[in-house]
This record gives structure tokens, C-alpha cells and sequence, in this order.
């Protein structure tokens, strides 16, 4: 299941691989690739992870995370 975000607060190149590795260390996560152009991030996973999980791992960060609806 591929679902497609939108992520504010990053900069910089450091700023995506930083989310990049946010995202993957989500259980469930198989793979994610964040566009520092666009601010998304693409990420394919095994089964649907709610939103409120996603949250979870952004708290105390200064990255948002929010759902793109296609």
C-alpha cells in the first residue's frame, strides 16, 4: 500500500533523510522517500497505518506530517 503525505518544517536535504528515517522506523514500514522539493513524503507500507500513528512519531520534532488526499 503506497500512501502519499505532506511534511512541513524541513529545510534541507538533512531534513528529508531525517524524516526518511523517521518514517521507516514506523512498524509497518516498508519503504519511504521524502521530496524536499514538493515537501512529501511517499511511503509504501504492508497495511494501513492510521494517521494518528504517523502524529505520534512527528511529536517533539519540528516536522508536520499530514494525509494527501488523492
Amino acid at each position: 500500500m503506497i500512501q502519499k503525505y505532506k511534511v512541513s518544517g524541513m529545510s534541507c536535504g538533512g531534513c528529508a533523510h531525517n524524516v526518511e528515517e523517521m518514517l521507516s522506523e514506523i512498524e509497518g514500514v516498508v519503504s519511504a522517500n521524502v521530496d524536499i522539493v514538493t515537501g512529501t513524503a511517499q511511503v509504501e507500507t504492508k497495511e494501513h497505518i492510521s494517521m494518528d500513528v504517523f502524529s505520534k512519531a512527528f511529536l517533539g520534532t519540528k516536522y508536520n506530517i499530514e494525509e494527501v488526499s488523492n
